[in-house]
């Protein structure tokens, strides 16, 4: 006869084990997810660092020379940036975001100021803005839209609410200013007037959304009005 008793785990003591590793592993994948967003964000910081930079130095070589006015999307995207572009942003411009469905962003609408940003892992957006020499989280008022052209357009007619420009659907109009004036508080917020070519793009491509017609096919029917349009 063999002295003593073997001792086993229950079932219930194998469950409360099993739970407690899923815990700690679901912790683990949470905390390890944090911090791949933390360096992806640093990275992104990083370049739009070096990406600033590099059109500095490009407008100290060539002071005389106006910057491109253009919004492009630097990496690919749907408005890659042009030569010239890239010619500005020198060997910065092989920088690409660390996720590939993401890009940074280029814009000038006067030649002279500009603005670098991206799109951090909080789907906050960060800039740097040469007229205020600042970076940081970009001041977006309100409710705005992702064209996917490289560019946000405000959901809603801009209101001024404590003298900034915000996108809300409740008050007034902000009526009875000038381009230049719209100008600068669109600069005020981090953002920029829309241009020609930016209005020109997004036309486009609201008009090759079928679900935009009345017949449902592109180019069949009419283009609807008065309701909400699909970007």
């Amino acid at each position: 006869m063999e002295s003593g008793s073997k001792q086993a785990f229950t079932l219930i003591e194998l469950l409360v084990v099993i739970a407690i590793i899923g815990i700690l592993a679901g912790i683990i994948v949470v905390s390890m997810g944090s911090a791949q967003g933390s360096a992806n964000d640093a990275r992104r910081k990083t370049d739009v660092n070096q990406l600033s930079k590099s059109i500095m130095i490009h407008k100290v070589d060539h002071p005389e020379t106006p910057l491109p006015i253009e919004t492009c999307t630097i990496g690919g995207g749907a408005t890659p940036c042009s030569s010239t572009v890239l010619s500005v942003l020198n060997n910065a411009s092989v920088l690409r975001d660390p996720d590939s469905s993401k890009y940074y962003y280029y814009s000038s609408t006067d030649g002279n100021h500009y603005t670098i940003s991206t799109k951090l892992s909080d789907s906050n957006d960060y800039c740097f803005d040469s007229s205020t020499g600042k970076y940081g989280t970009c001041i977006f008022s309100g409710e705005w839209v992702d064209t996917g052209l490289g560019f946000q357009v405000m959901k809603y007619e801009a209101r001024n609410v404590d003298g900034k420009a915000n996108s809300t659907p409740e008050g007034l109009p902000w009526v009875e200013i000038s381009q230049t004036e719209a100008i600068l508080e669109c600069n005020k917020i981090g953002a920029h007037l829309i241009t020609n070519a930016e209005w020109t793009a997004l036309a486009r491509h609201i008009a090759a959304q079928p679900s935009n017609w009345s017949n449902g096919i592109v180019g069949d029917g009419v283009l609807s009005r008065g309701i909400r349009l699909v970007i």
